[in-house]
């Protein structure tokens, strides 16, 4: 706090010495050192800044200028409400912690706070001053808006930028002093923050690095320095361009922070020739008319150059960005120029190929392509060039590239064409798939083994199949013979017991053939996709299968425009319907089919109004060989409604059933619309 007193002190003495006779400064540096202390510190230490101001200003106008006590502390409070007029408008409308981080904000930070606060306080100012030498308001209020505006617009912006590079630079002295009495101190380094409090460069420099580059600086403000001396402090030479050439190279140098210094530089030197009727602005004319001559210089110098500064630094920060990015992208990033040198890469891509970064930059493409398809890939990479369109990753096919040990290895490559300061280059997005196509080569392995197997093992069934069905054929007949060989002369209990042999015997032979199919239940043998339509589907079941005379089918809803696998759709249909009949508890039923439409899905169900299922055999019914009837009394094997669920959850759909004992039962499956294999 007593930092800013004393240079709130300085900057009022300066801007005194800039003053019109009786009237008051023309331009008014507190104005910026002021709005600069309240937007850098806490609220909380706002109290001891505005005493610090205000002893400051006391000081200046009571003690060195001979004004009242009542006309100084009324020019406090007008400087006072500005300044904070100014911190409400820079929290209110603009970012913060407030930084000149782009040209959108220095454009906002000149036509808010050091216009509008300005205005402001120039209306309490004015009527101080005409009020108590007895001076024109309007002009009273014109120089102390414009003197107070430029202040604001000249050091706000170097104290912004100058306070983070001190205390980055003193942090550093200070860290450097206490590591050096470590035996084990690494090289100390810092962020030397050029513009912004938030600038972090990708390059970290040491402390050798930063006074050379504080030297250079200072070199380029002595420079400066020199010629708008030369230029305003008396010369009549046509050269105040040059000025302009320094201001450029500070601001592309050192961005914000350096055409902040540059502009107060010049301010200072511009405005001291002037007063004393010397340089550019004082060819024949009076003070007065000088004076503003320099504020609009000042105005639109520094408006300008600040524009340019941020405008780099967004530049510089967007470019940093992409080089972050660039580096921590889990995927190999290169870029070649037109040439195919390659100019940057990330880490990643020097940990595919086995190189250190440092050993690829400047490199041809070449020493990443094998040799034998150099030729080929330059042909590509020129035809890339003459149309380049951006080729998304796992469009083309794979290439192939050269570890440094010099091993092959399988890439997929994606390309998008760049153009830096007008010229084009190629980004590379580099992805190995060695372990993608280890585990395509054990997928395709595994299929193939599987494929095997679903063949074996339908040669077993097959085999399994027809092995046993070959005894049982001789079983059935061996009763038959008998039957006819002892004819009506067979005693009632041994015909029984015949009839009951050829019966599990046919069982058997109905087993088997169900386990047969149950084996190949779900295998998507059929690839064409055939219209559906849910009551021609019924019509071709009901051809096929025995519907008893007591019982009706019907459906409800269709399935217009819907394609699939016909025969699995087909096969699941006519279980379920005969799956209802079979187990009805009366001679004559309905069986009701129905079909909606449900998003991704059609959602089939068949329900009838047999004797239901009692809950505790729900979580059952879906299992291989579970029937609800004693197998002497009632016909199937308990297979059905399994082939069902495995065909149902082949295709990619589910299948439930409702029931309640006594009121029917319902099936219902979802059937997907897209099939896929």
């Amino acid at each position: 706090m007593a930092l800013t007193g004393v240079g709130y002190f300085i900057c009022a003495e300066f801007s005194h010495m800039l003053s019109f006779p009786g009237e008051v400064a023309t331009v008014w540096l507190p104005s910026g050192l002021s709005l600069s202390a309240f937007l850098y510190v806490e609220r909380r230490s706002w109290p001891l800044l505005l005493l610090a101001t205000l002893l400051a200003n006391l000081s200046s106008d009571v003690m060195l200028h001979a004004k009242s006590f009542p006309v100084s502390f009324g020019f406090w409070i007008s400087n006072t409400t500005e300044t904070l007029s100014a911190v409400w408008l820079i929290r209110r409308y603009m970012r913060t912690p407030f930084r000149f981080h782009d040209w959108q904000t220095v454009i906002m930070f000149a036509s808010l706070p050091c216009l509008l606060s300005t205005a402001l306080g120039g209306l309490l100012g004015a009527t101080v001053i005409s009020i108590t030498y007895d001076a024109n308001f309007v002009n009273a209020w014109q120089v102390w808006w414009s003197g107070d505006a430029i202040g604001m617009l000249i050091l706000t912006p170097f104290m912004l930028t100058s306070i983070p590079v001190a205390i980055s630079i003193v942090t550093s002295l200070r860290l450097s002093r206490e590591l050096a009495k470590s035996p084990k101190s690494q090289p100390i380094t810092n962020e030397f923050v050029a513009s912004q409090t938030d600038r972090f460069t990708t390059s970290r420099l040491s402390l050798k690095e930063i006074f050379k580059s504080i030297g250079v600086f200072i070199l380029f403000i002595t420079l400066l320095a020199v010629i708008t001396q030369y230029v305003f402090g008396g010369q009549d030479l046509p050269i105040a361009y040059v000025v302009y050439l320094v201001l450029l190279c500070l601001a592309l140098r050192y961005e914000v922070m350096g055409s902040a210094w540059g502009i107060l530089v010049v301010a200072i030197i511009v405005l001291l020739n002037t007063s004393q009727a010397q340089g550019l602005f004082a060819h024949g004319l009076d003070l007065k008319t000088s004076m503003f001559l320099v504020q609009f210089y000042l105005v639109i110098s520094s408006t300008a150059f600040l524009i340019l500064g941020a405008t780099v630094r967004e530049k510089r920060v967007a470019r940093e960005q992409s080089m972050q990015t660039l580096e921590t992208s889990p995927d190999g990033r290169l870029m070649v120029d037109n040439n195919g040198q390659i100019k940057t890469v990330n880490t990643a891509l020097a940990k595919i190929f086995g190189y250190n970064s440092d050993e690829l930059i400047g490199q041809h493409l070449d020493i990443l392509i094998p040799e034998e398809t150099r030729i080929l890939h330059k042909k590509h990479f020129m035809q890339f060039l003459v149309s380049p369109d951006s080729r998304p990753m796992g469009k083309g096919r794979l290439i192939k590239g050269i570890h440094k040990n010099r091993q092959l290895i399988p890439l997929e490559v994606g390309l998008s064409p760049l153009e830096i300061n007008s010229e084009p280059y190629v980004l590379a997005v580099v992805v190995d798939v060695t372990a993608i196509k280890k585990q395509e080569e054990e997928l395709l392995k595994r299929n193939e083994e599987l494929a095997r197997s679903n063949r074996e093992l339908d040669a077993f069934v097959y085999a399994a199949s027809h092995d046993l069905k070959s005894p049982l054929r001789g079983l059935e007949s061996l009763v038959t013979w008998i039957e006819e060989d002892m004819g009506e002369t067979i005693p009632p209990k041994s015909a029984r017991h015949l009839a009951q042999a050829k019966n599990r015997v046919q069982r058997m032979g109905h087993l088997l053939n169900d386990l047969l199919l149950y084996s190949r239940a779900g295998r998507l043998t059929e690839k064409e996709l055939i219209e559906i339509q849910l009551s021609e589907v019924i019509r071709d079941i009901l051809e096929l299968i025995d519907v008893p005379a007591g019982f009706t089918v019907v459906t409800v809803g269709d399935t217009h425009g819907f394609k699939t696998a016909r025969v699995p759709l087909m096969q699941c249909l006519q279980n379920l319907i005969v799956n209802g009949i079979k187990h009805h508890h009366k001679q004559s039923g309905q069986i009701e089919v129905s079909a909606r439409d449900d998003g991704d899905y059609i959602d089939f169900s068949v329900t009838d109004d047999g004797p239901g299922i009692a809950p505790e055999f729900r979580s059952r019914i879906f299992e291989m060989f579970q029937t609800l009837q004693p197998r002497d009394t009632q016909e199937g094997s308990g297979i059905g409604l399994a082939i069902v669920k495995k065909i149902v959850e082949r295709y990619g759909g589910t299948i439930s059933v409702e029931s309640n004992l006594g009121a029917g039962t319902t099936f219902r499956f979802k059937w997907p619309k897209q099939i896929t294999e």
